[in-house]
């Protein structure tokens, strides 16, 4: 009898410890997926407001002080996802899928203090020639985070 119920426990304590696996890996699956889509979610968002900030200027609705601090607000924005959500991929992880992920966030960066040094030099910006960088920046985000999922 006592055999019998050393089985049923080492039955129950597998089967538990085998959930909590199953369980750690799918919610580690879905916290990926969460700061991902939060992240191209934050990104379409500044990209959009980054192009009519720009358009604004062109038409001579707002002074390039005011780009400028505007600018800068989305250089810290993206500074806080590669801060946040890239601290939080590559914890634990060795794959080169995160480094590229962050080397996209890098460079939407860089781009973007080049977009804010030729507003302060131009009267007007040509979005698809002075912010040519920063689109491939985009472009090239957008191709890293596809490559993860």
């Amino acid at each position: 009898m006592k055999k019998k119920y050393l089985k049923l426990s080492l039955l129950f304590i597998g089967g538990g410890a085998l959930g909590c696996i199953i369980t750690s890996l799918f919610f580690s699956w879905t916290l990926e997926k969460y700061i991902l889509f939060s992240d191209q979610v934050s990104l379409v968002n500044n990209t959009g407001e980054i192009i009519h900030i720009i358009q604004d200027f062109n038409e001579e609705k707002v002074e390039s002080e005011y780009v400028v601090e505007l600018l800068e607000r989305r250089v810290e924005i993206f500074k806080g996802i590669k801060s946040n959500s890239y601290e939080v991929l590559s914890r634990g992880k060795s794959d080169s899928k995160y480094a590229n992920y962050g080397a996209a966030l890098d460079r939407i960066v860089y781009s973007l203090e080049g977009v804010k040094e030729k507003v302060l030099k131009s009267k007007e910006i040509d979005v698809k020639k002075d912010m040519d960088e920063f689109l491939d920046a985009i472009d090239n985000y957008t191709t890293t985070v596809l490559e993860i999922q």
